[in-house]
């Protein structure tokens, strides 16, 4: 059919099949993506303005995001070798995405500084932007036992294919794009449940909340624009922000808020039946 025939009842029938046979979450995650497409055909090939896919959103059941308990990220660092141990430190102590990981260059380190440059392009435009991210000591003593020890020293990336398996893809020294089932297989290995790359960046955010961080610092370095965008976000991993913002009362024109029970009285209960 011609994709101008397209109507919103179809979407709509789409979105309630994804609905009952995946969830309320990926139906609504198709239809995103089924806006966003429609309105770029408006935009570049002359699709008529009114967009069909703008259908009924389907009702949603939000369950906070799984973030990896410490002590399953610290097996999994102690059973993972070489790069593999470096990479998973890397995005833990950064708490970067798998692209960033896999993007970074050695020119975007600048360890006399102790800080390197990630790159991105989550941002509303989808423009090429950078954030400089302070190092560590202690992961800059892992990158640098990496840049000594790695097998091919003057590599272009920090981290890069050391396998050879043409048959998926993988060439033996080709930066990284993709690496399925890698922190699958260290997790299986560790006897631990599964987690991914957001795995990581889930705990390193929980964890500076739980150390007493500012929404501020763990805003800098998930690299959110907005602070709001880092509240939600906390909020997704189950962490009660706008409750530990909101606690305090003790404080009111320099006084301090204190309730006493012991000045409260309650009436009689021939009053409380006059007043009813």
């Amino acid at each position: 059919m011609a994709v101008e025939d397209l109507t919103s009842a179809m979407v709509l029938e789409h979105l309630q099949i994804q609905m009952e046979e995946r969830s309320g979450n990926a139906s609504n995650k198709d239809r995103k993506n089924l806006v966003a497409g429609w309105n770029w055909g408006i935009k570049y090939f002359g699709l008529p303005k009114e967009n069909p896919c703008l259908a009924e959103r389907m009702p949603e059941i939000r369950s906070p995001r799984y973030v990896p308990p410490e002590q399953d990220y610290l097996t999994v660092y102690d059973v993972a070798e070489g790069q593999d141990k470096i990479m998973v430190f890397y995005t833990y102590a950064l708490a970067l995405r798998r692209g960033e990981v896999f993007r970074t260059k050695i020119s975007d380190l600048n360890l006399q500084e102790n800080k390197v440059r990630i790159w991105t392009k989550k941002r509303e435009n989808g423009t090429w932007e950078f954030d400089w991210l302070p190092v560590p000591p202690e992961l800059k003593k892992a990158i640098i036992w990496w840049l000594e020890n790695r097998p091919i020293k003057d590599h272009e990336y920090l981290f890069y294919c050391l396998e050879d398996k043409p048959h998926v893809g993988i060439i033996f020294g080709e930066h990284f794009v993709e690496r399925k089932d890698f922190l699958n297989r260290l997790c299986d290995k560790a006897g631990v449940k599964p987690f991914g790359f957001h795995g990581l960046r889930h705990l390193r955010a929980t964890t500076l909340y739980h150390q007493g961080k500012k929404v501020a610092t763990i805003q800098s370095l998930l690299r959110h624009k907005n602070p709001n965008t880092t509240v939600k976000y906390l909020r997704s991993l189950g962490l009660d922000v706008m409750g530990e913002e909101l606690g305090d009362l003790m404080t009111l024109d320099g006084n301090n808020m204190v309730f006493n029970s012991e000045n409260i009285e309650l009436p009689d209960r021939v009053q409380i039946k006059k007043a009813v």
